[in-house]
């Protein structure tokens, strides 16, 4: 029996990468989003644990939560600023455009979530794609979301966006070297590559 391969007519290699990128991104953020529903016994119990932050303060999800979520989503305004996609672009080898970066490879969705949103933690990061989930349909997402979090959460996103930029432009390597470094600095889960040499 022959097999074929299913091939998406009309797209380049490059458009069929960002497309299976985004559609893994959005099972992803779909099966996180509903590991633990809201309003359940389970739920609560999560949400009541008492957790140990990086500087040895202890808190619990809930009042985390509170401390840097929003009730509503606020207006927009400019967090990522040039710098900091000109970094990600460098380090991947990629050609920054002269007018500036507006478009970006899906990836660079992933990777700001793990740089930078998990510096607050995974219980904000969850708590973040609950309130801002995808629009039926579509890989978007109706807000950004930092138009979730509340002045506090803005002024540590600040400080977190800052801290990558100063990381990247101090990395002389390449993006894994940077991911790698700010992961241990920051005790920041990051994806190991495999080497495989012949």
């Amino acid at each position: 029996m022959k097999t074929t391969k299913k091939t998406f007519v009309g797209k380049s290699k490059v458009e069929q990468q960002e497309e299976r990128q985004e559609v893994t991104q959005y099972i992803f953020d779909l099966t996180e989003s509903r590991l633990i529903e809201p309003f359940t016994d389970r739920r609560l119990d999560r949400d009541h644990e008492i957790i140990e932050l990086l500087n040895g303060s202890r808190i619990s999800p809930f009042e985390l939560k509170k401390r840097f979520i929003a009730e509503i989503a606020q207006p927009w305004e400019v967090f990522f600023v040039q710098d900091f996609y000109a970094g990600v672009f460098r380090l991947n080898g990629w050609p920054i455009p002269e007018g500036g970066i507006s478009e970006k490879p899906q990836i660079v969705a992933q990777w700001t979530n793990e740089v930078i949103y998990l510096r607050f933690t995974k219980d904000i990061l969850d708590e973040l794609r609950r309130k801002n989930p995808y629009m039926t349909g579509m890989w978007l997402r109706k807000e950004k979301h930092h138009q979730w979090l509340n002045d506090a959460g803005r002024a540590k996103l600040r400080e977190f966006i800052q801290d990558a930029i100063d990381g990247m432009k101090a990395c002389t390597g390449t993006w894994y070297d940077f991911q790698l470094a700010h992961a241990k600095k920051y005790n920041l889960p990051c994806q190991l590559k495999m080497r495989l040499d012949k």
